[in-house]
């Protein structure tokens, strides 16, 4: 990514450039700007700059912020990159997310770009369209963002906090995240095609999924007492799958007839 500047003398055009890109600069930057590579070498060696990604530098030796991994990510990825995964994730706000020490980039599949340090490159056969543009990088949508953030988690609860808050806090419709994982093509979306499930029947947070899950399993556990067999469907697979939920249904009673349970069934008043 080159900016234009101002000014033909190279140590101003670097100061402006690394002003305008959070103190970073590239190899291919300060090169145009009429430097050389034994400038970096001795500004490195003298602990004034540090490579924080292949060709990518920034002008202090300090700790980077995540602004300023961002982006250096998408200096390094090229200027067609898109950021995604939790990183886009923490760029909109979200709360509900797991320690991200890596920037995640969407670049065009015939993008040569490999991944380098905290900047893991990832080739899309498309691109989101409904990305985000700053002055310096580019983020995906964020049904984009929590799909391909998802598809990288295992654990069931932090899934349904990262879905549940996209929907409460960010409008995000069900809709577009199933797009999303659609687009994805099942590809490691297991996870989160179940909690979709949920939020379509109704448990539209983390903290109220788990409590009906648990409510479930109290109820569950008093009919098995009494002999009673319970079956388990989504509303999708209700809505989807019709005649198949009346054949297992009615295998099951067959295989119960004849058992008996100690169940009184009382009319409400």
């Amino acid at each position: 990514m080159t900016l234009p500047c101002m000014t033909s003398d190279p140590a101003a055009v670097l100061d402006e450039l690394a002003h305008r890109q959070q103190q970073l600069l590239t190899r291919a930057q300060v090169l145009a700007a009429g430097h050389t590579d034994m400038m970096i070498y001795r500004r490195i060696q003298t602990g004034r700059w540090q490579r924080v990604l292949a060709g990518v530098y920034c002008v202090h030796g300090g700790t980077l912020t995540d602004e300023q991994r961002r982006v250096a990510a998408a200096l390094y990825a090229g200027p067609d990159a898109q950021i995604t995964g939790p990183s886009a994730l923490t760029w909109y706000g979200f709360r509900a997310l797991p320690p991200a020490p890596e920037v995640n980039l969407l670049v065009p599949h015939a993008t040569r770009c490999r991944s380098n340090g905290f900047a893991v490159v990832k080739r899309a056969l498309t691109l989101d369209h409904r990305a985000r543009h700053t002055d310096l990088y580019r983020v995906v949508s964020p049904a984009r963002a929590v799909i391909d953030t998802c598809r990288e988690l295992r654990e069931l609860r932090t899934v349904r906090a990262v879905m549940a808050e996209a929907v409460q806090r960010f409008r995000v419709p069900p809709k577009r995240l199933d797009d999303e994982i659609r687009r994805a093509a099942r590809s490691r979306t297991a996870v989160a095609r179940k909690v979709l499930a949920e939020i379509a029947g109704g448990a539209r947070s983390a903290p109220q999924a788990q409590e009906d899950w648990a409510r479930s399993l109290e109820r569950h556990n008093v009919l098995g007492r009494h002999g009673v067999q319970v079956l388990h469907f989504t509303p999708s697979f209700v809505a989807g799958q019709p005649d198949e939920v009346r054949r297992i249904v009615a295998e099951a009673a067959t295989l119960r007839r004849g058992f008996r349970t100690s169940v009184r069934v009382v009319r409400s008043q």
